[in-house]
C-alpha cells in the first residue's frame, strides 16, 4: 500500500483513470463497459455494468443478473480438475482491458496431499442484496463488487485529490518475480483514542538495519 502517490515499482504500463459514479454511499463506483467470459459478453447493452472496487471485498460478488451467465461459463470442480481450461475474464473500462486467469478466479484450499477448489465468483445475498438499489440507484440490475481477487491482478489506485471528481486509476500490476525484494514496517500511533494513525514504509531489503525493525523502533513513538 503507498499512501499520496503511487509505486511504480507494482506496476508497469501507463495507469489509465477512471471518474466515480455519484452514489450516496460514497463507494468507488465505476462504470464498466464491458466483460466477457470467453467469448461471452456479460455486460451487453448500452450502459453496461455498475462496478464497485472494494479493498474490503475478498471475492468477485456479483448481482442475479451478471452471476446466472457467468456462472453457466465458468466450471470450476471441487476435485480441481481443468479448472486451467475455464476462459479467461476481460473487464473493459473505457478502452483499457484488463484481464483475469482462471487461476486468478479459482480458489484453491490444500492440506497435506489434498486439496479442493471453489469459484472466486459468488451471488449477492442477505442484506446487501437487500440494499442494493440504495446503494446503485440508476443501472443497479448489473453489478459487481470487486474485491482482492481484481485487485491482486490488476494495481489500483484511488484519487480523491478533488473530492467533487474522485477518480479510480488502473495498470497492469508486475508479477513478484518482476518486483525488487523490499520491507515494509507498519507503525501504528495509538494516541487518540477513537482511532489510531498507521504509517507504511517500505524499504529495499538491503537498507533494513541489522537485527530488523524490532531493535531499532523499541520504545519509539511515531505520530502522523
Amino acid at each position: 500500500m503507498a499512501v499520496g502517490g503511487t509505486d511504480k515499482r507494482f506496476f508497469g504500463g501507463k495507469m489509465t483513470w477512471h471518474k466515480v459514479e455519484k452514489n450516496p454511499y460514497g463507494n468507488w463506483m465505476l462504470r464498466l463497459n464491458s466483460l466477457k467470459v470467453g467469448n461471452t459478453e456479460v455486460c451487453g447493452g448500452t450502459y453496461g455494468c455498475t462496478v464497485i472496487i472494494d479493498t474490503g471485498t475478498s471475492l468477485l460478488v456479483a448481482s442475479k443478473a451478471v452471476h446466472d451467465v457467468m456462472q453457466k461459463t465458468v466450471k470450476i470442480k471441487p476435485s480441481c480438475k481443468d479448472f486451467a481450461k475455464n476462459p479467461k475474464m476481460d473487464f473493459k473500462f473505457g478502452k483499457s482491458t484488463y484481464s483475469l486467469r482462471p487461476s486468478d478466479y479459482t480458489i484453491e484450499m490444500a492440506w497435506g496431499a489434498k486439496k479442493r477448489c471453489s469459484s472466486a465468483l459468488v451471488a449477492m445475498q442477505g442484506t446487501l442484496l437487500k440494499k442494493l438499489k440504495a446503494i446503485v440507484p440508476k443501472h443497479n440490475d448489473k453489478v459487481i463488487i470487486m474485491g482482492d481477487v481484481f485487485l491482486r491482478r490488476v494495481y489500483t489506485a484511488f484519487d480523491n485529490s478533488n473530492p467533487d471528481a474522485p477518480k479510480v486509476g488502473f495498470a497492469a500490476s508486475r508479477s513478484a518475480a518482476t518486483v525488487q525484494a523490499h520491507s515494509c514496517v507498519v507503525l501504528i500511533d495509538t494516541l487518540s483514542h477513537s482511532y489510531g494513525h498507521v504509517i507504511m514504509l517500505c524499504i529495499h531489503a538491503s537498507h533494513v538495519p541489522a537485527g530488523g525493525w524490532k531493535r531499532h523502533l523499541h520504545g519509539s513513538h511515531v505520530r502522523s
